[in-house]
Protein backbone atom coordinates (compact mmCIF):
# COMPACT_ATOMS: atom_id res chain seq x y z
CA UNK A 1 0.00 0.00 0.00
CA UNK A 2 3.04 2.44 0.54
CA UNK A 3 4.55 1.62 -2.59
CA UNK A 4 1.73 2.06 -4.42
CA UNK A 5 1.23 5.50 -2.50
CA UNK A 6 4.51 6.38 -3.25
CA UNK A 7 4.67 5.67 -6.58
CA UNK A 8 1.20 7.77 -7.62
CA UNK A 9 3.42 11.01 -5.98
CA UNK A 10 6.22 10.37 -8.01
CA UNK A 11 4.15 10.30 -11.04
CA UNK A 12 2.28 13.30 -9.73
CA UNK A 13 5.12 15.03 -9.36
CA UNK A 14 6.94 14.12 -12.22
CA UNK A 15 3.61 15.12 -14.21
CA UNK A 16 3.94 18.57 -12.41
CA UNK A 17 7.34 19.39 -13.56
CA UNK A 18 6.31 18.35 -16.86
CA UNK A 19 3.63 21.09 -16.84
CA UNK A 20 6.15 23.28 -15.23
CA UNK A 21 8.86 22.35 -17.98
CA UNK A 22 6.60 22.77 -20.84
CA UNK A 23 5.01 26.07 -19.26
CA UNK A 24 9.09 27.41 -19.23
CA UNK A 25 9.64 26.42 -23.26
CA UNK A 26 6.30 27.88 -24.18
CA UNK A 27 7.75 31.41 -22.18
CA UNK A 28 11.24 30.86 -23.65
CA UNK A 29 13.10 32.36 -27.05
CA UNK A 30 15.47 29.95 -28.48
CA UNK A 31 18.53 31.68 -30.26
CA UNK A 32 20.61 29.94 -32.61
CA UNK A 33 23.83 31.12 -33.96
CA UNK A 34 26.21 30.28 -36.58
CA UNK A 35 29.75 31.42 -35.71
CA UNK A 36 32.36 32.89 -38.38
CA UNK A 37 35.10 34.79 -38.36
CA UNK A 38 33.97 38.20 -39.63
CA UNK A 39 30.32 37.69 -39.41
CA UNK A 40 27.35 35.57 -37.53
CA UNK A 41 24.04 34.56 -37.99
CA UNK A 42 21.31 34.59 -35.22
CA UNK A 43 18.03 32.67 -35.87
CA UNK A 44 15.45 32.94 -33.44
CA UNK A 45 12.72 30.25 -32.71
CA UNK A 46 10.07 29.51 -30.34
CA UNK A 47 9.21 26.16 -28.67
CA UNK A 48 7.18 24.96 -31.69
CA UNK A 49 10.03 25.56 -34.01
CA UNK A 50 8.88 28.56 -35.31
CA UNK A 51 10.94 30.75 -37.30
CA UNK A 52 10.27 34.02 -35.03
CA UNK A 53 13.28 36.31 -36.84
CA UNK A 54 16.92 36.27 -38.43
CA UNK A 55 20.03 38.72 -37.08
CA UNK A 56 23.33 39.28 -38.88
CA UNK A 57 26.16 40.88 -37.34
CA UNK A 58 29.34 41.59 -37.41
CA UNK A 59 31.70 39.54 -34.87
CA UNK A 60 32.78 42.79 -33.31
CA UNK A 61 32.30 43.71 -29.64
CA UNK A 62 30.71 47.08 -30.57
CA UNK A 63 27.87 45.02 -32.48
CA UNK A 64 27.13 43.15 -29.66
CA UNK A 65 25.16 45.36 -27.74
CA UNK A 66 22.76 45.97 -30.64
CA UNK A 67 22.26 42.36 -31.36
CA UNK A 68 20.92 41.84 -28.48
CA UNK A 69 18.50 44.99 -28.67
CA UNK A 70 17.69 43.36 -32.10
CA UNK A 71 16.85 39.81 -30.14
CA UNK A 72 14.53 41.36 -27.22
CA UNK A 73 12.79 42.87 -29.95
CA UNK A 74 11.92 39.57 -31.75
CA UNK A 75 11.60 38.37 -28.77
CA UNK A 76 9.11 40.53 -26.32
CA UNK A 77 9.18 39.70 -23.22
CA UNK A 78 10.18 36.17 -23.06
CA UNK A 79 13.05 35.15 -21.67
CA UNK A 80 16.07 34.24 -24.27
CA UNK A 81 18.92 31.01 -24.26
CA UNK A 82 21.59 31.58 -26.51
CA UNK A 83 22.78 28.21 -28.24
CA UNK A 84 26.75 28.56 -29.73
CA UNK A 85 28.38 25.85 -31.17
CA UNK A 86 32.03 27.83 -31.05
CA UNK A 87 32.54 29.28 -27.54
CA UNK A 88 36.42 29.12 -27.87
CA UNK A 89 37.58 30.48 -31.12
CA UNK A 90 35.27 32.53 -33.30
CA UNK A 91 32.36 32.84 -30.57
CA UNK A 92 34.70 33.16 -27.77
CA UNK A 93 34.08 36.97 -27.45
CA UNK A 94 30.41 36.85 -27.93
CA UNK A 95 30.22 34.16 -25.27
CA UNK A 96 31.90 36.31 -22.97
CA UNK A 97 29.57 39.33 -23.75
CA UNK A 98 26.42 37.25 -23.36
CA UNK A 99 27.44 35.81 -19.73
CA UNK A 100 28.96 38.40 -18.61
CA UNK A 101 25.23 40.13 -19.20
CA UNK A 102 23.70 37.39 -17.09
CA UNK A 103 22.30 35.75 -20.38
CA UNK A 104 21.95 31.48 -20.28
CA UNK A 105 24.39 30.76 -22.87
CA UNK A 106 24.69 26.59 -24.22
CA UNK A 107 27.81 25.31 -26.03
CA UNK A 108 25.86 23.38 -29.10
CA UNK A 109 28.06 20.00 -30.09
CA UNK A 110 28.17 20.15 -33.79
CA UNK A 111 28.02 16.58 -34.14
CA UNK A 112 24.13 17.16 -32.74
CA UNK A 113 23.53 20.24 -35.39
CA UNK A 114 24.97 17.69 -38.46
CA UNK A 115 22.79 15.46 -37.45
CA UNK A 116 19.66 17.49 -37.66
CA UNK A 117 20.63 19.03 -41.14
CA UNK A 118 21.31 15.96 -41.79
CA UNK A 119 17.51 14.20 -41.09
CA UNK A 120 16.37 17.25 -43.30
CA UNK A 121 15.43 15.64 -47.23
CA UNK A 122 16.35 17.94 -48.63
CA UNK A 123 20.06 19.14 -47.25
CA UNK A 124 20.43 23.06 -47.00
CA UNK A 125 24.23 24.09 -46.26
CA UNK A 126 23.79 28.47 -45.89
CA UNK A 127 24.46 29.78 -42.56
CA UNK A 128 20.54 30.52 -41.84
CA UNK A 129 19.79 26.73 -41.89
CA UNK A 130 23.16 26.00 -39.68
CA UNK A 131 21.50 28.59 -37.68
CA UNK A 132 18.06 27.34 -37.12
CA UNK A 133 19.43 23.90 -37.00
CA UNK A 134 21.53 24.90 -33.65
CA UNK A 135 18.03 26.94 -32.70
CA UNK A 136 16.60 23.22 -33.08
CA UNK A 137 19.52 21.26 -31.37
CA UNK A 138 19.08 24.21 -28.29
CA UNK A 139 14.92 23.63 -27.78
CA UNK A 140 15.70 19.98 -27.68
CA UNK A 141 18.09 19.78 -25.40
CA UNK A 142 18.37 23.10 -23.55
CA UNK A 143 18.26 20.99 -19.86
CA UNK A 144 21.45 18.99 -21.25
CA UNK A 145 23.48 20.71 -22.97
CA UNK A 146 26.57 22.25 -20.72
CA UNK A 147 26.64 26.22 -19.93
CA UNK A 148 29.49 28.04 -21.90
CA UNK A 149 32.17 28.99 -19.38
CA UNK A 150 34.52 31.66 -20.18
CA UNK A 151 37.43 30.06 -19.24
CA UNK A 152 40.78 32.26 -19.83
CA UNK A 153 43.46 29.62 -19.77
CA UNK A 154 42.27 27.23 -22.65
CA UNK A 155 42.16 30.51 -24.58
CA UNK A 156 45.75 31.27 -23.86
CA UNK A 157 47.30 28.14 -23.86
CA UNK A 158 45.83 27.88 -27.78
CA UNK A 159 47.20 31.15 -29.09
CA UNK A 160 50.78 30.31 -27.51
CA UNK A 161 50.43 27.03 -29.15
CA UNK A 162 49.44 28.95 -32.60
CA UNK A 163 52.57 31.52 -32.26
CA UNK A 164 54.73 28.70 -31.37
CA UNK A 165 54.34 27.06 -34.84
CA UNK A 166 54.25 30.38 -36.40
CA UNK A 167 57.86 31.42 -35.23
CA UNK A 168 58.92 27.79 -35.84
CA UNK A 169 57.23 28.08 -39.78
CA UNK A 170 59.52 31.51 -40.01
CA UNK A 171 62.48 29.63 -38.19
CA UNK A 172 62.32 27.12 -41.05
CA UNK A 173 62.30 29.73 -43.73
CA UNK A 174 65.77 31.00 -42.71
CA UNK A 175 67.24 27.65 -41.99
CA UNK A 176 65.22 24.25 -43.15
CA UNK A 177 67.41 22.26 -40.21
CA UNK A 178 66.23 24.99 -37.38
CA UNK A 179 62.39 23.74 -36.40
CA UNK A 180 64.25 19.92 -36.26
CA UNK A 181 66.45 20.45 -33.68
CA UNK A 182 63.72 21.23 -31.11
CA UNK A 183 60.78 20.17 -32.65
CA UNK A 184 59.70 17.41 -34.92
CA UNK A 185 56.55 17.99 -37.06
CA UNK A 186 53.50 16.29 -36.36
CA UNK A 187 49.93 16.36 -37.59
CA UNK A 188 46.93 17.11 -35.27
CA UNK A 189 43.70 15.51 -34.58
CA UNK A 190 42.07 18.67 -36.80
CA UNK A 191 44.56 17.51 -39.35
CA UNK A 192 46.41 20.48 -38.78
CA UNK A 193 50.47 20.46 -39.00
CA UNK A 194 51.65 21.24 -35.77
CA UNK A 195 55.18 21.32 -34.34
CA UNK A 196 55.66 18.86 -31.23
CA UNK A 197 58.20 20.19 -28.83
CA UNK A 198 61.03 17.32 -28.03
CA UNK A 199 62.80 16.83 -24.79
CA UNK A 200 66.63 18.11 -24.03
CA UNK A 201 68.55 15.56 -22.65
CA UNK A 202 71.26 17.46 -22.17
CA UNK A 203 72.49 21.52 -22.37
CA UNK A 204 75.44 22.08 -24.55
CA UNK A 205 77.84 24.04 -22.29
CA UNK A 206 78.04 27.97 -23.07
CA UNK A 207 81.35 30.04 -23.11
Amino acid sequence: MVDRRQRQMCIRDSWKKERIDIYHKRNTCFVGIDMHKDAHCAVVIDCWMNKLGEVNFENRPSRFPAFVEDVRKICGIKEIVFGLEDTRGFGRNLAAYLVGRKFEVKHVNPAYTSAVRLANPIIYKDDSYDAYCVARVLRDMVDTLQDAKHEDIFWTIRQMVKRRDFRFAELAEFDPRTPTLFAKKEISDTGEAVFSPMPVKEFPLTH
